[in-house]
């Protein structure tokens, strides 16, 4: 069985390990650096990514499909140009797209999100796995969400003055 260990805390794929053989589990027990683990069955498939935006209502944007030319989509495949290819939009079926974009939307309102959320999956060639939702995605020229957005027909510059037309301040006063 395959397993999958990540650092709860640091984000970006840093101190995650997919472990496959026992010499995995050494060596990432060996060099484990980061405190408390998330331990998950690794699951075999696409990497998928979906910008959602609440512009005011959670409207999904695109998918996009994550494929590094060596090993995971690791932060050095992240943030490195040329490690990975964008597959811009997902080729996935009108169906299948349509189901994820309605999963990453309903993550979005489940968890009230506020203004821009992206959510990351796996996809077995069957069911889709979310991952998890970041609230905080990056905006990187090698980021996600502003190429999903641009491929929907919003220029970055588009993209921030909405996120700031729309931002809200929460006062929680005790």
């Amino acid at each position: 069985m395959l397993i999958t260990t990540a650092g709860v805390s640091e984000g970006s794929s840093v101190g995650v390990y997919i472990i496959k053989t026992a010499e995995d589990l050494a060596k990432a027990k060996k060099e484990w650096k980061y405190g408390r683990a998330i331990v998950e069955k690794y699951i075999e498939g696409h990497e998928l990514s979906v910008a959602v935006l609440a512009n005011p209502e959670p409207k999904a944007l695109g998918v996009i499909e994550l494929r590094p030319k060596q090993g995971f989509y690791t932060y050095e495949n992240k943030y490195t140009d040329g490690k990975t290819e964008h597959l811009m939009p997902a080729p996935l079926s009108a169906e299948q797209t349509k189901t994820v974009m309605k999963m990453a939307e309903t993550a979005h309102r489940v968890l009230k999100c506020n203004g821009l959320s992206r959510s990351d999956f796996r996809f077995d060639g069957k069911d889709f796995y979310i991952l998890e939702l970041n609230t905080h995605p990056g905006m990187t020229e090698l980021s996600l969400v502003p190429e999903i957005a641009n491929y929907a027909g919003i220029k970055f510059p588009d993209l921030m003055e909405i996120l700031v037309k729309n931002a809200r301040c929460h006062n929680n006063k005790a």
